[in-house]
């Protein structure tokens, strides 16, 4: 991802969009920032900024490619969750779905339960899980046992199940005729 974008950078530099370059630049550098300096855990309003900001210099890669939709519930911005929770799986959605001159839809919405938990919706308009993928990631416990190249998900499912508790909940599906989907659930004390 780095690399990546320090060359979008030179592209556009070199291909005269100092504007653009100068966009790419300030908003790596927050995401850097974020990365090097968050905790264990951060509030989700800080994720969701983080996610916000790397649409947005993913935007500048894939122009006119992405759409980021969010309907976040304004009771859950101060609970903590762990940092890359939605990050990750937005990043997957753009590195496996986005195609230049196709437009992907991300949408993100999150809503604070009468049941004491915390409820986070990621589904996009691709072409969502091959039925393969679907199948282990439906059987996270082993996914995540599994020397697989794909360690991003394992890796957010692990982290999550240690610092926010064994109710920590991901249940992954297709939706139809939209895309992949997660559902996250936290418990909220």
């Amino acid at each position: 991802f780095l690399v990546n974008c320090l060359n979008t950078v030179y592209e556009l530099t070199e291909a005269g969009h100092p504007d653009l370059s100068m966009q790419m630049t300030r908003d790596l550098t927050k995401h850097l920032r974020y990365l090097l300096s968050c905790g264990t855990t951060v509030s989700f309003k800080e994720e969701a900024a983080l996610t916000a900001n790397y649409v947005e210099l993913s935007s500048i890669r894939y122009p006119g490619s992405i759409r980021l939709t969010t309907d976040y519930d304004a009771a859950g911005n101060s609970i903590r969750v762990i940092p890359l929770l939605l990050l990750s799986f937005v990043e997957n959605i753009i590195k496996h779905e986005i195609e230049i001159g196709k437009v992907t839809d991300i949408c993100i919405s999150s809503k604070v339960n009468a049941d004491h938990t915390f409820y986070i919706d990621i589904y996009d308009t691709g072409l969502g899980y091959s039925d393969e993928m679907l199948g282990k990631l439906q059987n996270m416990e082993r996914y995540t046992q599994e020397n697989d190249e794909h360690i991003g998900i394992g890796n957010v499912y692990s982290r999550a199940r240690l610092i926010l508790g064994e109710q920590c909940t991901f249940r992954f599906t297709n939706r139809k005729d939209a895309g992949a989907e997660v559902e996250i659930t936290i418990p909220v004390p």
